[in-house]
């Protein structure tokens, strides 16, 4: 099995989630009629999941997660690796090859609406929610962009630590908690030699798409984003290390964000 890497696989992994939450409230609402889905809402939300296709690094569900309804044949659903694109995932089957699933609106492609034209409706062999995994994602996207500021060795970051083996080696485990996904790790994202936890919210909404949280010490849980996705003051306070507090003050110009950083 190959190895995931962060944090490109992190993005992947989130960017998936997200397009799986698109496509199961379109097979909920019967927008895009049948297909069968068979994975539980535990299952999906683990973190080995989605997996690497050793032939091309391509992210994957495992096999017996989506059918054709009418045919009964398997389907693929599949992420090509290297992509920026919002919405690129696409199912394989043996006949069609090929089929995308959704425009770059996020609405379904005419291709997979082709394949499944003879239908009515499409069956979740399970009680999923949608909102719940487009969550999972929000959560995977803010812990990503720790990872590559850490990895990238940025100063706003110089006093943080991710263990980038032990995510190759486990990947992100999420523990649902009163309404938050908590991230489990064991000293997986270090601030300062102590455990930076981390958790972000089930339900999210469009006016936040960085709603990610940490804690340090015991603290209260703070924003570690500004909702425009830039590290906020709090967590500055906590993820630069002294030696770089000057070289990142002179870099901010609102004197009261140069104080909260000191």
């Amino acid at each position: 099995m190959m190895q995931k890497i962060a944090p490109r696989d992190i993005f992947n992994d989130a960017n998936f989630y997200k397009n799986l939450s698109y496509l199961l409230t379109y097979m909920k609402d019967d927008v895009i009629p049948g297909l069968e889905f068979y994975a539980s809402e535990s299952q999906l939300l683990s973190p080995h999941f989605l997996s690497l296709n050793p032939e091309d690094g391509d992210l994957i569900c495992p096999s017996g997660t989506l059918y054709d309804l009418s045919s009964g044949g398997e389907l693929t659903l599949t992420r090509p690796m290297n992509s920026r694109d919002a919405f690129p995932v696409y199912v394989v089957d043996d006949d069609y090859g090929f089929t995308e699933v959704f425009q770059d609106s996020g609405f379904p492609h005419h291709e997979i609406l082709d394949l499944t034209r003879d239908a009515d409706s499409s069956k979740i062999h399970a009680d999923i929610d949608a909102k719940k995994v487009m969550g999972y994602s929000v959560a995977m996207k803010g812990v990503g962009k720790v990872a590559l500021l850490v990895i990238d060795k940025m100063a706003s970051t110089s006093n943080l630590h991710f263990d980038e083996a032990q995510y190759s080696e486990t990947g992100l485990t999420f523990e649902e908690e009163g309404g938050f996904y908590y991230l489990e790790h064991d000293d997986l994202i270090t601030c300062a030699g102590d455990v930076l936890h981390l958790r972000s919210p089930v339900l999210t909404n469009e006016n936040n798409l960085w709603p990610l949280e940490f804690s340090v010490d015991g603290e209260s849980y703070k924003p570690v984003y500004s909702n425009n996705g830039e590290l906020s003051p709090d967590f500055l306070l906590h993820s630069v290390s002294p030696e770089n507090k000057v070289s990142l003050e002179e870099r901010i110009e609102e004197p009261a964000l140069r104080n909260k950083i000191r």
